[in-house]
Formats: C-alpha cells, structure tokens, sequence
C-alpha cells in the first residue's frame, strides 16, 4: 500500500508542476490542467457491483484502490456519479447504497430478539452492530439512543456495512450523552467500508470520529449542538502522540452541521481533516461536498498540515465565526509539510466573523499545491475575502491558484491578500507562489477585476437571496467566464 501510494503523490506532484508550466496558456489549458490535477489525486469512484460478502483482505482492496488508470489531458472521460439533484460527485470514493433493511433498532426494542424485523427490533445500536456482518443495512427507528462505537469493522465496497434511518424517520434517530463535555457521538475506528445515512447526533462534545478508518461515507447527517467539532477525520491520538493508522478515501456529503463549540468554541469546527496540532499525521483523500454549515465557531472545513488530497466543493457556510484563521483553510500551520493537492472549489461562504483582533478570512490557504476556483464569498466581518499566509515552509509546496471567484467585501479589508501572517505574523519571507486570474472583486486587490453592484442582478444585502437561495443576487446580468459562475451554485445555495 506504501509504495502505491508514493507513486500516486510522486504523479500528483509532476502533473500540478506541469499545470502551472501552462498558467499563461489559455483558459481551456488551464482547465484541463487542473481537471487533470484532481483525477490524479482522487481515486476513480467505486462502482455499485453485486459480489460476496466476505470482505477481501485490507492491504489488496487498498492496493486495487489506488491503481485507477490515468487520465491523459483531452481523453474522453466517463459521466460522474450523481447523487440528490445532479450533484457533481466527481471525485470522491465510494457509492451509496440503497439496500434494504437487514436489521432493526428501535426505541421499543429488546435486546435478546433477533433484530430481523421492526417487531422484533432491538434496543441499542451495540447490539446491532454485534449482529452485523458485512452487506448488512442497520435501520434505526426516530427516537433517542446512547452514543455508540464501531471498531474493527472490515467490509467493501461491494457489501459495506450501512446504518442510516428507517424510511420517513430520516434525521429523527438520535445519537448523543446529553452534556457538551464529553463523549463522541458515533465513533468509527480501525474500519473499512462502513456508510452512516442520515442519522442525528446531538449534545455530545463531537459529533462523529472518523480514526484510523478507509473508504467511509457520511451522507445526510443532521450534526447539531456540540461541544466541538463536528466531524472529524484523522489519526488516532494518545498522550499527545499519533499512534496508529491514518484514515483515508473518507466521503463526507450532504449533511448539515450547526451550533459547533458549545463548550470550546475554538476548537468548534465543522469538518476537521486531520490530527491536533501535530506534525506527522498524514491522513489523505477526503471529499467534502455539499454540506451545510451554520453557526459554527470555529473553522467550517479545517485541512491541517501534512495531510493530502482532499476535494472541498459545493459547501454552504452560514453566520459563523472564529478568533483567527477562517472558514475554509488549507494546512495554515507553520509546520514544514508536503503538498497539500487541495481544490476548493464552487463554496458559498456568507456572514464569517472575526471574534477577536486577529483577523479572519473566506478562505485561507497556508500549503500548495492548492486550487480555490469559482467560490462566492461576502460579509466577511474582520478579514479578507481569500488570502494565502506566511506559512510556505517547504519550497516544494508553494504554488497556488485562485481563479474564478467572487468576493464582495466594501468598506471592509481588502478581498484578496497574499503572504498576510497568520501563525507567522510579521513574516514577510513571501514564498508562496501565488497566482490570481478572473477574479471579481469591490476593490480590484491582486489583480483582480473591479465590479460594482451593478455588475450583478442584486440584491446584495443580507443572504442576496434573489430567490434562488443565498448569494443568487451575485448571479451577474451578463456572465462572461469571470468571477463565480452564481448559476451553476444553485445546488449549493438550498
């Protein structure tokens, strides 16, 4: 699996070095040269098969997963996966599946039935999972249940294990300790192969851990009023040490996450992609999509350093805030890491406040190689719309791309910024290598186009909800390949 997985950075890394060869080429150049960035860096989606239920041996089912053909620039490409409404799931690892009902837990349930049939439920989740075997579907009746774990649970991507909520209970099965201050709400550790679907976790300290796991899918999630983080996916940690496996090919889709950091607001993100504070965790292939975030107090979506390969697209993040760094960030830590392979793309980011002197931003990108292309970013409150900050401690990590986005941020800082501190203040060493094309902005910052309000149909106060849904008033009278395409966000914006 090590040696696979060198391989596939070692081509990430000519293929991105040979992307920014091109940055004065034309549009379609670049284009294609980032599209083909991403197909290195994200395994081909697995296919929904029928097969056995057994589950093959780790170390071979990951070595097939990291042997996807290449894509060569301009070859014919297959259609993505869809998932709800035409969402673009290019990129991410597995497929839902949508099996039915194997086992049951209920409220009413006991724990000595069988669990085959929703009048012979069973109580606890457990119990259920003892039960389990790869290729089962765990449903859960609406109702409240105890937090619960799953730990060495090996399936595929043919038979995975399934827990989600019965049908019309979607978001209604509850998980949590009812205290802020500790607990997790659905742990999963050492597995592979396991999909969460609607499901609710509620007064917890953090709502779902993701450690040492593979090929997880988050879909439809309700996460709400915890103590910290909402999801998190990394590496185990124990005494300040990292100490086992790290996750990878991780799915995170479609859920919805607010009210973070009810205890520690600092450490309230929405989505943690990596370990603490720690050099070395090196958890790599997450795909964050579609997820709604609001009223988080702390990053929405955190890459830390060292970690690699994460697509971040389609997210709506709402009336949110932190004491320093920003709604999105890539690897903002001074630590000397390696690439990043980050996209961020096509993100609504509305209403993110700075809640001390240190200023906030949109997005913040410490690492490369990092792509940030097509989002929509207004109402930062004490920050820049997108900045990239002093932290390029690798000279072999330092290029990045910011292209296509649209940041309205009058009478506020400036909407762009490039080597602008963070955990380094006051550096001015300027290595990273920026680049900034065919973006929109109020103040015309890096080289960017001004506009003013009349470029856009409007309205632009509050949410600019034309109608469609927040920022629709970006949409711009005319659109001529510039800034943020605001239509092609309508899936985002609901």
């Amino acid at each position: 699996m090590k040696s696979a997985s060198s391989k596939s950075k070692d081509a990430s890394v000519n293929l991105f070095n040979a992307r920014v060869r091109v940055l004065t080429a034309t549009p379609k150049v670049i284009a294609a040269a980032a599209t083909l960035l991403m197909a290195s860096a994200c395994e081909a989606p697995a296919q929904k098969t029928a097969g056995s239920a057994q589950a093959a041996p780790r170390e071979a089912k990951q070595q097939a997963a990291s042997s996807s053909p290449a894509v060569r620039p301009g070859a014919q490409v297959s259609p993505p996966p869809q998932g709800p409404l035409g969402r673009n799931l290019v990129g991410s690892h597995t497929v839902r599946v949508d099996r039915a009902c194997t086992l049951f837990v209920a409220p009413h349930g006991k724990n000595h039935r069988d669990g085959r049939s929703l009048d012979a439920a069973l109580r606890t989740p457990s119990h259920a999972i003892k039960k389990a075997a790869p290729g089962d579907v765990i449903c859960f009746a609406r109702g409240r249940y105890p937090a619960f774990y799953v730990r060495g649970f090996e399936a595929s991507a043919q038979a995975p294990l399934v827990l989600r909520a019965l049908k019309g209970h979607e978001r209604e099965a509850v998980f949590g300790k009812k205290s802020y201050k500790y607990g997790v709400g659905i742990l999963l550790e050492d597995c592979a192969h396991v999909h969460l679907y609607e499901l609710a976790v509620t007064q917890v300290q953090a709502g779902v851990s993701i450690n040492a796991s593979s090929h997880i899918r988050l879909e439809g999630m309700r996460i709400e009023s915890v103590g910290q983080a909402g999801i998190r996916a990394g590496q185990p940690v124990e005494h300040n040490k990292l100490i086992g496996k790290v996750s990878h090919h991780i799915d995170i889709i479609g859920n919805t996450v607010r009210d973070t950091g009810k205890s520690t607001a600092r450490y309230g993100e929405g989505v943690y992609l990596g370990t603490g504070g720690l050099e070395g965790g090196a958890s790599h292939h997450m795909f964050v999509a579609y997820n709604r975030f609001e009223r988080v107090r702390a990053e929405a979506i955190e890459i830390k350093a060292g970690t690699s390969h994460h697509l971040i697209r389609g997210n709506l993040i709402l009336d949110s805030s932190h004491i320093f760094h920003g709604a999105i960030t890539v690897a903002v830590q001074a630590f000397v890491s390696g690439d990043v392979h980050a996209l961020i793309e096509d993100n609504i980011i509305y209403n993110y406040a700075a809640t001390s002197p240190d200023s906030v931003a949109g997005i913040s990108v410490g690492k490369g190689n990092t792509i940030v292309r097509g989002n929509l970013i207004w109402g930062v409150q004490g920050g820049r719309g997108i900045r990239t900050t002093t932290t390029f401690t690798n000279q072999q990590a330092r290029r990045v791309l910011i292209e296509r986005n649209t940041i309205w941020h009058p009478h506020s800082a400036r909407s762009l910024s490039a080597h602008d501190g963070d955990e380094r203040t006051g550096v001015t060493d300027m290595l990273g290598l920026i680049t900034a094309k065919d973006n929109l902005t109020d103040d015309g910052t890096l080289d960017s186009i001004k506009v003013d309000a009349s470029y856009f149909r409007g309205p632009l106060t509050d949410d600019a909800d034309a109608g469609d849904g927040a920022g629709s008033g970006f949409e711009a009278r005319a659109f001529a390949g510039k800034g943020a395409d605001v239509r092609a966000l309508r899936e985002v914006m609901n």
